[in-house]
């Protein structure tokens, strides 16, 4: 049978872990996004369906754990289903931190090869001719 006790004490603490750890993301990850894209707001707007989605979830879990029960009920069984939740929610943060990380390098990849393909599609930048102000043996003997 549920305790309502325990069931109480489980929700509350457990939603309020998991909406400290969504504004840590939401609040740093907009951070960390924000060097990685030219546009704030696609930063913004990213960072705010990744931080949704570990919300969503972790409450989903937390729904799933608030309920289940180890059998030995009072405190012991708040402490194993807590100590459940904070197990998942930091292998959930692990996994928005990695998704954060494979996005941010993907996005400077894209505009460093942006950059790179019009710096050799630009006028005037042929290897082949040497700087401004420096002479090639061949200008040199041109000279003579």
């Amino acid at each position: 049978m549920l305790d309502i006790g325990s069931f109480t004490s489980v929700t509350a603490i457990g939603i309020a872990v998991i909406a400290v750890d969504a504004y840590l993301i939401r609040r740093h990850g907009e951070t960390y996004l924000e060097g990685a894209y030219s546009d704030p707001r696609s930063a913004d707007s990213l960072n705010r369906m990744i931080t949704t989605l570990f919300s969503l979830s972790m409450l989903g879990i937390l729904a799933l754990l608030s309920v289940a029960g180890t059998g030995s009920g009072g405190f012991p069984d708040v402490v194993t289903r807590l100590g459940v939740l904070l197990l998942i929610t930091a292998a959930a943060h692990g996994i928005v931190l990695a998704l954060l990380t494979r996005t941010r390098r993907r996005q400077r990849e894209q505009r460093i090869n942006a950059e790179v393909a019009m710096q050799t599609r630009a006028p005037g930048a042929s290897a082949a001719r040497p700087p401004t102000g420096r002479s090639t043996p061949d200008s040199s003997a041109d000279r003579v």
